[in-house]
């Protein structure tokens, strides 16, 4: 009974340390400067940076609200303030380790994101980058691109050769593997524990088997003339280790099916249209996804589509 209850604190176990692993950075986000669009434009852009990078899990985002008014403190104003010394100074406020400044800016009728991320402690900047969209309807892809961009430079996990397209069936053929498909959708805190989660429960399930073999071959190798309390005892630990193991395919099942009940409904993850577009002939694709019922009398189901690109 120990040894099944340690086991069944794993997840647990699991979860903790990858919370605790690492405190969060403390950003900000200053809005981002207008350059040829207009400022309403600009600070859309600003808080749909500041909206991804929360989405991320990976900082505490310090909320523009609470930049105004500790600036307000001070007598100090958040706009303007675009170059280097200003943000330092403005993150010493706030008490962020990283300030992000930038400008939206045009070229023709494409849009272009410019993010800088300043460290508060250094004073300097730790890198920059810009993102381009065609047109100011797309512009929200190009700010989740930089988002992941300067999040993996912020956490110091991931560079921009890292970043990978998200493909549909890219994610679900991960998903197989429990952990994988919320790992490649950029979720990988939930991608490690569920993963981390999956694999005690199938150590579990493997110890529990072959104590289950073992106890049956025990039971079954006693010789003729053993003595009946041997008997008992034998035939009590077979059926101890068999409830055992049956309780170890319900775990593993159970966190198999957690595992796809986040897939299909709470990842969410971005996909990216343009490399669907731009499939080869003869390439293969997968989808899953949640479906709604045609009848009121109907149950919500799941739909499962194999297709190939002619």
């Amino acid at each position: 009974m120990k040894k099944l209850s340690c086991v069944l604190v794993l997840p647990v176990l699991f979860w903790t340390v990858f919370a605790n692993a690492k405190e969060k950075p403390r950003v900000a986000v200053l809005d981002l400067k207008p350059v040829g669009v207009d400022q309403p434009f600009a600070q859309t852009v600003s808080n749909m940076l500041r909206a991804d990078l929360v989405n991320t899990g990976r900082f505490v985002v310090v909320e523009r609200t609470q930049v105004d008014a500790i600036l307000q403190e001070q007598g100090l104003q958040l706009t303007g303030c675009t170059d280097q010394s200003c943000a330092v100074e403005i993150g010493k406020m706030i008490s962020a380790n990283k300030i992000l400044v930038g400008e939206v800016s045009t070229i023709g009728d494409a849009v272009v994101v410019t993010v800088r991320i300043v460290d508060v402690e250094k004073g300097v900047s730790d890198y920059a980058g810009n993102q381009k969209a065609d047109s100011r309807a797309n512009v929200d892809g190009a700010v989740k691109k930089i988002a992941r961009t300067l999040s993996g430079r912020i956490g110091g996990e991931i560079t921009s050769d890292d970043l990978h397209e998200v493909t549909r069936s890219g994610y679900y053929l991960r998903s197989l593997v429990p952990g994988w498909g919320q790992a490649y959708a950029y979720h990988e805190t939930k991608g490690y524990v569920i993963g981390g989660t999956f694999l005690a429960a199938a150590g579990f399930f493997g110890y529990s088997y072959f104590n289950y073999t073992d106890k049956k071959k025990a039971y079954g190798d006693l010789p003729a003339g053993t003595a009946q309390s041997k008997f008992d005892s034998a035939y009590s630990d077979y059926q101890s280790a068999g409830k055992m193991a049956t309780i170890g395919v319900a775990v593993l099942a159970g966190v198999y099916l957690i595992h796809w009940i986040d897939v299909l409904f709470f990842t969410s993850p971005e996909y990216s249209t343009a490399s669907l577009e731009s499939g080869k002939a003869g390439d293969w694709y997968v989808s899953i996804a949640p479906m709604a019922p045609a009848f009121a009398f109907e149950k919500p189901g799941v739909a499962l589509a194999i297709s190939m690109r002619f």
